[in-house]
């Protein structure tokens, strides 16, 4: 029997000219220099193949040269199973049909997604939370995601936008996290801008023409731009969207210095676009943030999903020295606890060739801290933001491993930042408590990131809650704080009782039973224990379909050989 044949659609010329004006003419693979009219070759690629329901639409389509429209076709669809080989269209009807089982049994494998999130990832599977996020996002429910950074927020925008027909506007606080995102979604060839102060006024204009002519996948903004009353393009901006993304979503809510206006009147701005789904994403937000951000946006039923905040791969011990001791700490031979000191000391010569990470609240812990190791003949170093950005980043080289002289123990501030990815720190170390259980369980998620056993040890003593008091109020004591977030004497009130809390939240952790500590994690940020099902419920079916599946095998052997 012919295969069927596929007759690829035209695109009209309206279009091609749309995208040329949109592209420069040149090819879109970075660094490439091709050029229409210099003797190169250009076409249009779908970003969604039309085989999977993509359309001519110039936000579905981008320039590329020859070369690399081969090359960007063979990388997209290497994932797919060949459409005419025998063998594997068996193999993706297996699977499509065991996926289909597995939904059917409510354990949800997100086969049908996994050709995109190979596509925007890299990857086959989904990360804890990935797939309940994007599904509610495609049935078009608002939905709140709340995971610790470096859990693979921004796909769960990313795929349902690329699936979307109209654009998704992304809010974004940070001018350098846009352009990171752009630069992710530009080199997946997907047609991407954002629109901010850097840009030129000529620049600016373009950019909201091409977006009234829906041209792009994504547009990134400020939340400030609804508010820029001297721009005459903002009104090319209120159009219909997909998805209305809020990144770092826990800024909605009023406290501390991370607080900006325009995000309060996030809710505002929604309406005047028309109230598109919302897909709001943060790596913080305890229970009464969580509710602060569904209030001021607005949103309807929504989906609200936590993960990732409690690490069963570390064990947490806490120290309050000249208390008696309370369950099993190997690192104390004592039945009264001795000083943090004492404790550190002895910590480190039972874990001798072990990554350390000791975080303190001041520049002169640190410094004192540094002494006494040094003294004791312990290789450590200091990381703080005021050293030197050479000096940091040789720090960080050498505690890595990648540089000489190479060393185990480093004293941070929290400016040892979220960013830097060491997944071999075994043990890290609180000198005093975090300012908030928020910065704590960040700052622990440090340790183990490449699964294996890990530990956080939190040294407490009394004294240490003057200091955490004086420390979270810091911010408010500068000059001009109450002008910069245009607050009321009302909201200074709130931010100091909302900045109390956080540290009462944090002393809270010092009272509760040993071996307990992630359940009073768990339960400030509202994540659920997965249930039996979500736990084993795949396995389960695959063991019961493979039994089937062997059972048919054998009783076909016997029926021909009978």
């Amino acid at each position: 029997m012919p295969h069927p044949v596929y007759t690829k659609r035209i695109i009209p010329p309206d279009t091609r000219k749309i995208c040329d004006q949109r592209d420069n003419a040149m090819c879109q693979q970075p660094s490439c220099t091709a050029k229409r009219g210099s003797g190169n070759r250009l076409d249009l690629h779908h970003i969604r193949p039309e085989r999977l329901g993509g359309t001519e639409d110039p936000s579905n389509l981008v320039t590329l040269c020859e070369v690399h429209h081969k090359a960007v076709h063979s990388e997209f669809h290497a994932f797919y199973p060949d459409k005419y080989g025998v063998l594997r269209r068996m193999n993706h009807r297996f699977l499509k049909t065991l996926s289909i089982i597995r939904k059917f049994a409510r354990v949800d494998d997100g086969y049908d997604l996994r050709p995109y999130i190979h596509f925007l990832t890299g990857n086959t599977q989904f990360r804890l939370g990935q797939l309940k996020t994007i599904r509610a996002a495609l049935a078009g429910q608002d939905v709140l995601f709340i995971t610790p950074t470096g859990s693979g927020k921004s796909v769960c925008y990313q795929l349902p936008g690329l699936l979307a027909h109209e654009p998704t506007l992304v809010i974004s606080p940070l001018k350098a996290l846009m352009k990171d995102q752009v630069q992710s979604l530009r080199r997946k060839k997907i047609p991407t801008t954002y629109i901010n102060s850097d840009l030129t006024f000529t620049e600016k204009q373009q950019r909201y023409q091409f977006t009234a002519r829906n041209l792009f996948s994504f547009i990134f903004v400020s939340p400030e731009r609804f508010y820029a009353t001297k721009d005459p393009g903002i009104s090319k901006l209120l159009r219909p969207y997909s998805y209305l993304v809020i990144d770092e979503a826990h800024e909605i809510e009023m406290w501390g210095m991370a607080f900006r206006p325009s995000y309060r009147k996030l809710g505002e701005v929604r309406r005047r676009l028309g109230s598109p789904p919302v897909i709001a994403l943060t790596a913080t937000a305890s229970l009464s943030t969580q509710q602060y951000i569904v209030q001021s946006l607005e949103l309807i039923d929504p989906k609200i999903i936590v993960t990732g905040f409690v690490r069963n791969n570390i064990k947490i011990y806490i120290h309050k020295p000249g208390t008696l001791i309370a369950g099993d700490n190997p690192f104390t031979n004592q039945k009264r606890a001795v000083s943090k000191y004492s404790y550190l000391s002895n910590l480190l010569k039972l874990r001798p060739d072990q990554k350390v990470l000791i975080f303190v609240q001041t520049v002169n812990h640190g410094n004192e801290l540094l002494i006494k190791l040094r003294a004791d003949e312990i290789a450590a170093e200091f990381y703080y933001g005021a050293r030197d950005s050479m000096d940091k980043a040789c720090i960080q080289d050498r505690y890595r491993g990648v540089a000489g002289p190479h060393f185990n123990v480093l004293i941070a501030t929290s400016a040892f930042g979220m960013g830097i990815d060491i997944p071999d720190i075994r043990i890290v170390v609180h000198w005093t408590p975090a300012l908030s259980l928020t910065d704590f369980a960040q700052q622990i998620g440090r340790a183990g990131r490449d699964s294996k056993p890990s530990e956080a040890h939190l040294l407490y003593e009394k004294k240490d809650d003057g200091l955490l008091r004086f420390m979270s109020g810091r911010p408010m004591q500068t000059t001009g704080f109450k002008e910069k977030h245009s607050y009321e004497d009302d909201d200074l009130q709130k931010v100091s009782e909302k900045l109390n809390d956080q540290v009462e939240a944090m002393l809270g952790l010092l009272k509760v039973a040993n071996g307990t500590e992630w359940q009073y994690i768990r339960e400030y940020f509202g994540e659920d224990r997965p249930s039996f099902w979500e736990r084993r419920g795949r396995q389960i079916v695959d063991s019961i379909l493979t039994v089937f599946s062997i059972s048919l095998v054998l009783l076909f052997f016997h029926l021909i050989t009978y």
